[in-house]
């Protein structure tokens, strides 16, 4: 992918702060389906009509991430939307197990691009035991195949406000995580934190949930 997205973020992190909202929905079998929205509204009102002109990705950028995405086995209907009026991106997958997920975050979709906008969002490990058990932990530098350099991953998730969603088929009956916690929704597990989050050693990524 092109530098679009990363100077724009680098644009944000002087002036203004974004938002990357994603929602992971599980059926019983653990499949199930991804969205998520990148927020960059505020730079329009910062940069005014020439900033609102300007096209956030290319045609031929999303077709191929698009294929990427789809290509990884348990995955289908990848779909990259861009909105050049909201000054938005939304993406959505589905997914047909764990092991898909786990695939998808490890994989290096950027061809080694490293100033990616991406790196400063982390990367979810997932595993369950049965259908009662759910357990998410963030992957660490060395799982990722993409070899983003941590100091630009910093200055690019500076600002970075992200919201992780879990959406489960029953009710949760319990939390055990430093940085996970319910949701409204009583099927709902919710994370947040920031780009600079991930580089702090001390933080416990850790997440167990009890259905």
């Amino acid at each position: 992918m092109k530098k679009v997205l990363y100077l724009i973020l680098s644009i944000v992190i002087i002036m203004s702060s974004c938002s990357f909202e994603e929602e992971y929905s599980f059926d019983s079998d653990w499949g199930g389906k991804y969205l998520a929205t990148l927020d960059m509204s505020g730079i329009a009102q910062m940069g005014g009509e020439e900033m609102e002109k300007k096209e956030l990705i290319p045609e031929d950028e999303i077709q191929s991430l698009e294929s990427k995405i789809n290509d990884i086995k348990g995955i289908s209907n990848a779909k990259v939307d861009p909105n050049e009026e909201d000054f938005t991106i939304d993406f959505s997958y589905d997914f047909e197990n764990l092991e898909a997920l786990n695939l998808l975050n490890s994989s290096d979709l950027e061809d080694g691009d490293d100033e990616s906008p991406f790196g400063a969002l982390g990367k979810w490990k997932m595993e369950n035991k049965g259908k009662k058990k759910f357990f998410m932990s963030m992957m660490s530098q060395d799982e990722m195949t993409s070899d983003i350099d941590s100091e630009e991953a910093k200055q690019a998730g500076e600002m970075l406000q992200v919201t992780t969603t879990l959406t489960f088929p029953r009710k949760v009956k319990d939390v055990k995580s430093d940085v996970a916690t319910k949701g409204t929704n009583d099927k709902q597990v919710i994370v947040k934190y920031t780009g600079k989050d991930l580089m702090d050693p001390e933080k416990n990524w850790i997440i167990e949930v009890k259905l």
